[in-house]
């Protein structure tokens, strides 16, 4: 009887990070390209990750985050209501169910060891999966017809007869698109796999990345090895320089905050020092790759490599869509509320690409405070522990999240699911870490009273 209760855990376990997985990926690719059967994953995976997660049951640290993101979220509906837009408070409410899947992580990751376990194992294998497909097209394009950048692709050798670019039903697992961005001059090549762009598939790529390295360190096992630099791989495939400033600012990170691990008491001038050690190695990173781009796009596009490592000083900085930052601050001072999330719809004067503008235009003022008070939350209560803590796997799971999180600032808006994941994994492993740093101290209490 036990043995078959213990069955029935383990599948409901596996059938959560199943449902989780398919409706993250469903946000962020083009798995299903019709309209109406996109609702119906969505809503019957939903549907599926609430039958389970049922009741849902937060701790007091985990309840306060998720608050915060209510009131950010709430912040954006006056907006929308002095606009009298419609549009608005409908996005709002897609938003919202966006950040439940958040709740659905760590409430049923927290309280249940095996799906925790799971949780973290998903990204990775997706992200193996994804990398190896990417690869292969790359060897396959190379082989059958690369020719550089600036000349004409055969797009019926590439597609089929009759096809053409951008063909949704070529973005499957053997469609040449999936390494074909368009260009001026051609296509040039990088891997995207089935999402919308090279960057995402990047910024999804870099949380397997790292995991696969820290569950290395502490296992040893080989796979994660493999795991690791195949993702690796992958990202390099892309050429997306958010991606490697990312990854650059994740190891700055983790090398600032080992001579502080170890230490028995971590005092806030430590974590300070380490913090701004961390953002001095980002910086100095981050200006020689941007300085290097430049002078690539200065020097001339004469070639595929040059092409995609390049970027324009004139419009091109470390975090996408600054250009559009006079704009925003002059929306905010006329609307100190924001716009609402109608106005983020579409690609006009008000979209941006950038997290912090996309939020600031939607909810003004407040959501600028909002915003503020949950990400010093996260990293306080969450990544610092981690970080801190003597584990490989919390601490590469923090760098992770921190990662993303900076890809994210110029490639989304931090509410897609899958980055959400990311989230909900760095809460779980944080909360582990505060309990096991408080119960390591009451340890060593005891044995001094002894």
């Amino acid at each position: 009887m036990r043995l078959t209760r213990h069955a029935a855990g383990e599948t409901v376990s596996t059938l959560f990070v199943v449902l989780l997985s398919v409706y993250a990926l469903e946000y962020s690719t083009y798995f299903v390209t019709t309209f109406a059967l996109d609702r119906v994953v969505k809503l019957s995976a939903l549907g599926g990750l609430l039958l389970i997660a049922l009741p849902i049951r937060l701790r007091a640290g985990f309840g306060t985050t998720i608050l915060l993101y209510g009131i950010l979220l709430a912040s954006t509906i006056p907006g929308s209501i002095l606009r009298a837009d419609l549009a608005g408070v409908i996005q709002s409410s897609k938003v919202g169910l966006m950040m439940l899947f958040l709740v659905l992580v760590i409430s049923r990751g927290r309280r249940d060891p095996q799906a925790a376990d799971r949780l973290v194992l998903a990204p990775v294998f997706w992200g193996t999966l994804f990398a190896v497909q990417g690869v292969i097209l790359v060897l396959l394009v190379m082989g059958l017809s690369y020719v550089p950048a600036n000349a004409e692709i055969p797009i019926e050798r590439m597609l089929g007869a009759g096809g053409s670019i951008p063909n949704m039903r070529s973005l499957g697992l053997f469609g040449y698109v999936n390494t074909l961005s368009p260009t001026s001059t051609g296509y040039a090549l990088r891997i995207q796999s089935w999402f919308s762009e090279p960057a995402q598939l990047a910024a999804y790529l870099q949380f397997p990345a790292l995991v696969s390295l820290g569950y290395y360190y502490a296992t040893r096992r080989l796979r994660f090895l493999v795991s690791c630099l195949l993702c690796a791989a992958g990202i390099v495939l892309t050429f997306s320089l958010a991606a490697y400033l990312g990854l650059a600012f994740a190891f700055g990170t983790l090398l600032a905050f080992r001579q502080f691990r170890k230490a028995g008491r971590n005092s806030p001038i430590r974590v300070a020092t380490a913090v701004l050690v961390a953002a001095v190695l980002f910086y100095s990173v981050q200006a020689q790759v941007l300085q290097a781009t430049y002078r690539l796009f200065e020097g001339g596009l004469d070639s595929q490599l040059g092409y995609l490592l390049a970027r324009n000083p004139d419009t091109q900085t470390l975090v996408r869509g600054a250009s559009n930052l006079d704009f925003t601050l002059a929306t905010v001072a006329s609307h100190p509320l924001g716009l609402g999330l109608g106005g983020t719809l579409g690609f006009n004067e008000n979209t941006s690409t950038n997290a912090l503008l996309w939020w600031l235009q939607a909810g003004g003022i407040p959501a600028a405070i909002v915003l503020a008070a949950l990400y010093a939350t996260l990293f306080i209560r969450f990544s610092l522990p981690c970080l801190l803590s003597e584990s490989p796997k919390a601490r590469f799971v923090a760098a992770a999240f921190m990662a993303v999180t900076l890809h994210e600032l110029s490639y989304g808006n931090w509410t897609e699911p899958h980055y959400l994941f990311s989230v909900g994994i760095m809460m779980i492993f944080g909360d582990r870490a505060r309990e096991d740093a408080v119960t390591e101290a009451k340890r060593k209490r005891n044995a001094e009273l002894a």
